[in-house]
This record gives structure tokens, C-alpha cells and sequence, in this order.
């Protein structure tokens, strides 16, 4: 035990976890806080709003097509993506579309190699409410690939667009 402690300790102290952390995690939400709370508090505002309202409307977001110009894709070679995403209430300036792709496991679903990289919005609102994305992805390797459209909420206030049950 004591031959451990001697061993590891120098690496496993809170000094370290420190300057580890605070360039990654604690700056960016002490900037943050003062991005919104500086002059005064009015700054947060819309995105106190906006994230409070989000959980409400959430439910009118949905992908309701993707269309991959090929299905076969030599080594190299891009595909285009395209997906037609309804946002109900919400703007593409309020999400972020994301094409996750990448080689199928052997039970099909995309393996943990795969990417996601952010669409872009082609046009304005649709006559249905709709907006379509479009991405071109290059897929780098052979085999069985995938690919799959998410949209996830996005603020420049937001610390992560991972938000339970909005994905």
C-alpha cells in the first residue's frame, strides 16, 4: 500500500486535477457567467427564456427524411447527406443538425468510431414548417457504413447540447 501511494500520488493530487481542470472546464463557465451577468444581469435574460421554454416545444422537433445521394461509396469518395428536420417553434439558429457517421458494428448500429459534424441549413423555412439540412460527408475506409441524422438544442450560453431528453 505504501509502495502505491508513493507511486501514484505525485500524479493523483488535486494540484494536478487543478490545472488540468481549470483551463477546460472552470474558465470557460467562469467567462460565461460573465458574459452573462456583466453589466447586469439583462445579458442572461433571453437565454434564461429560451431554456426555460425549450422543455415545452421541444416535442415539434423531428427528422422526418434523410436522403443519401449514393449507397454504394468507394474509399474516399463523399456522399451527400440531406435531411428535412421540422423545429416547430424553434430556428436552425437554436440547433445544431448533426450527420453521425461512420463503419456499422456487427450489429449494425454505427460503432463508437463514428462522427457527427454539424449540417447546415440550404434555405429558409419550407411551406410545411420544415427546414432541410445538407452535409457532404467523405467516408475514409471500406466495409458497411452508416450514417444518421440528431438535432440537438444549441445556445452559446448552453455548457453542452447533450440535455436530457432533448436529442
Amino acid at each position: 500500500v505504501k509502495a502505491s501511494m508513493k507511486k501514484l500520488a505525485p500524479f493523483f493530487n488535486t494540484r494536478r486535477m487543478v490545472r488540468e481542470y481549470a483551463p477546460c472546464y472552470y474558465m470557460p463557465v467562469a467567462e460565461r457567467y460573465m458574459n452573462m451577468t456583466t453589466p447586469k444581469v439583462d445579458n442572461a435574460m433571453p437565454y434564461v427564456s429560451w431554456r426555460s421554454n425549450l422543455n415545452n416545444i421541444w416535442h415539434d422537433v423531428r427528422v422526418s427524411e434523410v436522403n443519401v445521394n449514393k449507397t454504394e461509396v468507394t474509399v474516399g469518395s463523399q456522399i451527400e447527406v440531406k435531411a428535412k428536420v421540422h423545429l416547430g417553434q424553434l430556428t436552425p439558429d437554436d440547433v445544431r443538425v448533426q450527420a453521425y457517421y461512420g463503419p456499422l458494428n456487427t450489429l449494425g448500429n454505427i460503432d463508437e468510431s463514428g462522427k457527427a459534424v454539424d449540417m447546415k441549413a440550404t434555405k429558409e423555412r419550407n411551406d410545411d414548417g420544415s427546414y432541410m439540412f445538407t452535409i457532404k460527408v467523405k467516408y475514409p475506409t471500406s466495409g458497411e457504413c452508416g450514417v444518421s441524422v440528431r438535432v440537438l438544442p444549441y445556445h452559446e450560453y448552453l455548457s453542452t447540447s447533450f440535455q436530457p431528453g432533448l436529442v
